[in-house]
């Protein structure tokens, strides 16, 4: 049962409250690829989409997370472990009424 809670960011499935985090990345050249298919396989309970793209951000992952400590220890795993990201910009979702783990479907 999906329910509107009232704090930013949050959403309640099964009593559990999550985040919907993205991450954007900056990384070094020609290592993105890679990266996400690190990410992907590391952190597949909280992993949604992700994906290289051109511009100021060389990676945009979607993540679902419990809580803002969760999403900041991934964050400081990603800045420790992979020397090729130089810089971790977060967004988190104000509201959510999808359930975890669903892709958000923009109209």
């Amino acid at each position: 049962m999906s329910s509107r809670n009232g704090g930013i960011g949050l959403h309640e499935v099964s009593e559990v409250v999550v985040l919907r985090a993205y991450l954007m990345l900056r990384t070094r050249n020609r290592t993105s690829n890679e990266l996400v298919d690190g990410i992907r396989q590391h952190y597949t309970q909280h992993f949604l989409a992700g994906g290289t793209v051109y511009g100021w951000y060389d990676v945009f992952i979607e993540l679902d997370v419990p809580n803002q400590k969760k999403l900041t220890t991934i964050k400081q795993e990603l800045l420790h472990d992979h020397l090729n990201v130089t810089h971790i910009e977060t967004a988190v979702e104000r509201t959510s009424d999808h359930p975890l783990g669903t892709p958000v479907l923009w109209s």
